[in-house]
């Protein structure tokens, strides 16, 4: 019976090759990209009262106290603005 094979890879594949095409690993790219910048800078607004805006239209004013480079938001001292104008305290235990 003939050998079957696929030229000169090994059977079944290059499973576990090291190299595996494209650019050799560690390698940089030809051209740098600029960094991105923050859509908003918030460091400017540490410490102060922000209002926040979600998608849902839910409403809730704070103080904010910190933040990451996805967004998240820590604030304190929360009211949420409700549809017809009555606020909720972060103290309040029940839940929307």
């Amino acid at each position: 019976m003939a050998e079957r094979g696929r030229g000169n890879a090994p059977r079944g594949g290059m499973r576990g090759a090291p190299f595996r095409g494209g650019a050799p690993r560690g390698a940089q790219p030809t051209m740098d990209k600029p960094k991105r910048e923050a859509i908003l800078d918030l460091s400017k607004y540490v410490n102060e009262r922000i209002r926040v805006k979600f998608t849902g239209g839910r409403e809730v004013t704070g103080i904010l106290k910190g933040f990451d480079q996805l967004l998240n938001l820590v604030l304190d001292e929360v009211e949420e603005t409700l549809e017809f104008g009555v606020l909720r305290h972060s103290e309040d235990t029940s839940k929307c």
